[in-house]
């Protein structure tokens, strides 16, 4: 393997055998250190303080781009990640991802089945800040095994969400209570 970026030549690229810190007199520097081969060296913030965020600005209108040149999958190691309000994320050539809406709801009414004909039901619940743009997904935690929500979805109206329900017996069921985690994916 040649070794590309150990030039001599003067008009070649400039050498430091340590970590680089830059403009941490003014008390918010930039560190950049070295790892040796089969490490991957890290970029982090230099200052005083114990804790200290870096941020990542273009300049303009200009893009950030991360990745690999073998296009490898980012991976992020903290144990959250967070959006800010308004932000985008957009997957390839499709539709721009906002976010998610996590909501457990406890006391969700189950629908009565006491009529041994009936199959499904529609009921409605609320969940703050989803609409009709958005794609939900519906996790019962303590039903009946024989009853079972088949469908979810965004209602017509602001912070509604409609629920199929179906059994999946002919014996009759009454209404009880359910909790209920949704997800809703914004777009």
């Amino acid at each position: 393997m040649p070794f590309n970026y150990r030039s001599t030549n003067t008009t070649g690229y400039t050498h430091f055998g340590g970590a680089l810190v830059v403009g941490s007199e003014l008390g918010s520097g930039i560190e950049l250190n070295p790892n040796s081969s089969g490490s991957a060296p890290n970029i982090m913030p230099a200052g005083d303080e114990t804790n200290k965020g870096i941020g990542l600005y273009s300049k303009g209108s200009g893009t950030i781009s991360i990745g690999s040149s073998a296009n490898q999958p980012v991976s992020f190691v903290s144990t959250a990640v967070t959006l800010s309000s308004g932000s985008v994320l957009q997957v390839g050539s499709t539709a721009p991802f906002a976010g998610f809406i996590r909501q457990i709801s406890t006391g969700v009414a189950t629908p009565d089945f006491t009529s041994t004909g009936m199959m499904g039901i529609i009921s409605t619940e609320t969940m703050v800040g989803v609409n009709s743009s958005h794609f939900v997904l519906a996790n019962p935690v303590n039903l009946s095994t024989a009853v079972h929500i088949t469908r979810a979805w965004a209602g017509s109206t602001a912070g509604s969400i409609n629920l199929h329900w179906t059994k999946i017996s002919t014996v009759t069921i009454a209404a009880s209570t359910a909790t209920v985690r949704f997800l809703a994916f914004r777009f």
